[in-house]
């Protein structure tokens, strides 16, 4: 029905524009290879509830996992990232080429919508609204109350 395609483009709105997941889901995310300095590896869709593998080409072209020993999973307000433990290290053997490194993640508030935190379902009521409402695009620039409520999602990197 209508109001359902309201109610996923709405969703689906939100987690693009907030790297986000709304319910639980399965991210398998690429990087070119592993920060220099030992760096953290900052993942891309939050909330981020577990990680599930990390594993990288090395320079025989071979797949290899990282031990999930040398590595913890660090939460914070502006996201999530995979940290070296103290004793752990990054492969020295791992190839620089595009996609080389694969992490795979769960991300989402959890498995049902009563999951969602409340200000982000408000938030998405209020983009359903209006986009019932004004069906044509606003000639007008300007944070709405939809875009207020949701800020909470937004991350600075």
């Amino acid at each position: 029905t209508y109001i359902e395609l309201l109610i996923k483009s709405q969703c689906e709105y939100v987690e693009r524009q907030y790297c986000a997941a709304l319910l639980e889901k399965t991210v398998v995310e690429t990087q070119l290879g592993f920060p220099q300095n030992c760096g953290p590896i900052w993942l891309a869709v939050m909330p981020v509830s577990a990680v599930t593998s990390v594993t990288y080409i090395d320079v025989d072209g071979t797949q290899q996992t990282l031990a999930s020993s040398n590595y913890s999973l660090v939460k914070s307000q502006s996201g999530a990232c995979i940290a070296l433990k103290a004793t752990g290290e990054y492969p020295t053997d791992a190839a620089i080429i595009y996609n080389a490194v694969t992490i795979t993640y769960t991300a989402g508030f959890g498995t049902a919508a009563a999951d969602i935190p409340e200000n982000v379902r408000l938030g998405i009521l209020a983009r359903i609204g209006r986009a019932h409402r004004e069906r044509e695009d606003s000639p007008e620039f300007k944070m709405s109350m939809s875009d207020i409520l949701l800020s909470s999602l937004k991350r600075y990197l």
